[in-house]
């Protein structure tokens, strides 16, 4: 907030319950009143607004405050996402980003494969959350264990072929 207001401080901050707008929050004419109802009581009382809108709400206050002309009282508007919606997109990015890296294939390994499809979208927010730990966790313990020379314990079940003992252990130990 130190980056837009200058001068003294304002005072303490208030929030104020505005009138509902009985429109459909689709309709962009419904964003756009809203939006120039808020600006003109801002330019009255000579503050700064910050809206804060979920996710596709903001993308439609975003594109019409952008299409105004810089002189407007609609470019004062500052618009920020929902903290849940800002989490929900990190979220997404990463699942993005690691496209084709075998994230998706370790998580598959403890949870369903519909269940991965929404966490690398960011709709599983929780369930990502923890998923994501997960990973840190492991690909921290074989950073470590490969930096000091380490061997990572091996988990052997009743069911294990002691011929293959040898061959898992030399796996664990070069990953």
């Amino acid at each position: 907030m130190q980056t837009e207001y200058e001068g003294s401080y304002p005072g303490q901050s208030t929030i104020t319950f505005l009138p509902i707008i009985d429109m459909q929050p689709t309709n962009m004419s419904c964003v756009y009143s809203t939006l120039h109802f808020v600006s003109n009581l801002t330019a009255k009382y000579k503050v700064k607004p910050v809206l804060t809108f979920d996710q596709p709400l903001w993308w439609k206050a975003q594109l019409i405050v952008d299409s105004e002309p810089s002189d407007t009282h609609l470019r004062s508007l500052i618009l920020q996402l929902g903290g849940f919606h800002t989490q929900m997109s990190y979220l997404g990015t990463i699942g993005q980003l690691m496209t084709g890296s075998g994230l998706r294939e370790l998580l598959e390994v403890i949870y369903a494969p519909d269940d991965v499809v929404h966490m690398l979208l960011g709709k599983a927010v929780a369930r990502a959350v923890r998923g994501h730990f997960l990973v840190d966790s492991v690909l921290n313990a074989l950073l470590a264990s490969s930096t000091f020379d380490i061997a990572l314990p091996l988990v052997v079940s009743e069911e294990t072929d002691p011929a293959n003992d040898k061959k898992r252990r030399d796996l664990c130990i070069k990953v």
